[in-house]
């Protein structure tokens, strides 16, 4: 008697292994491998943090298997190539070859800086909640306030950055560029190009995660 609810338990249990494991095969999105292209005019630090924000959050977005940063490395290394502009189709064939993945996602930055500019609008907005007979008395003393000038600095950090999708065969299949301005509440500290670089990340893979 034992031994036959033993049996069933155990067939049991192998049939919801087998079925979990199916399941998740058909649910596992496409796989795939991310390259930020390398760019001298980006300081070091920040490149390098982009780049690991690609690789961390392009599975958790898309939902698929995403090669590691070694194994991109590794593909290069063994084609011997480097992935820029001049790679070719059947260089880029050969690494989704490699990489054994279904998408080959390069992403490019191309543009990266900041914007300094003074609104006025905003230092008037500032001057507004003083007292109206003091701005009236010396009305120049609250202009050359060091907080309401700061107000009025307007920084804006943008970035432009692009990714293009290569298949199997080595073809660009889509592309897509995206530009994201930061311009927080004082700006002038508080703008941040890295910041701006990273939202424009996150819209290319929710726009990636529709289309492939």
């Amino acid at each position: 008697m034992l031994r036959g609810v033993s049996w069933v338990l155990c067939a049991c249990a192998t049939i919801l292994v087998v079925v979990s494991l199916v399941v998740s095969g058909y649910s596992q999105g496409p796989r795939l491998a991310v390259y930020l292209e390398a760019n001298s005019s980006i300081p070091a630090v920040e490149f390098e943090a982009l780049g690991d924000y690609i690789n961390k959050h392009s599975p958790i977005l898309t939902g698929a298997v995403v090669s590691s940063p070694e194994d991109v490395i590794y593909a290069q290394r063994v084609t011997n190539m480097r992935i820029d502009d001049d790679t070719s189709i059947g260089q880029m064939r050969e690494l989704t070859r490699i990489l054994n993945c279904d998408y080959l996602i390069i992403f490019r930055v191309v543009s990266w800086g900041t914007n300094i500019s003074f609104r006025p609008e905003r230092s008037m907005l500032l001057l507004a909640t003083t007292v109206f007979v003091e701005f009236l008395r010396n009305p120049m003393s609250f202009l050359l306030n060091p907080a309401v000038t700061l107000f009025g600095v307007d920084k804006r950090a943008t970035v432009t950055i692009a990714a293009t999708v290569y298949d199997p065969s080595g073809k660009a299949e889509c592309g897509i560029a995206v530009t994201h301005t930061d311009c927080p509440v004082l700006s002038v500290f508080t703008a941040d190009p890295l910041t701006a670089a990273r939202e424009a990340v996150d819209k290319i893979l929710y726009q990636l995660t529709a289309t492939l």
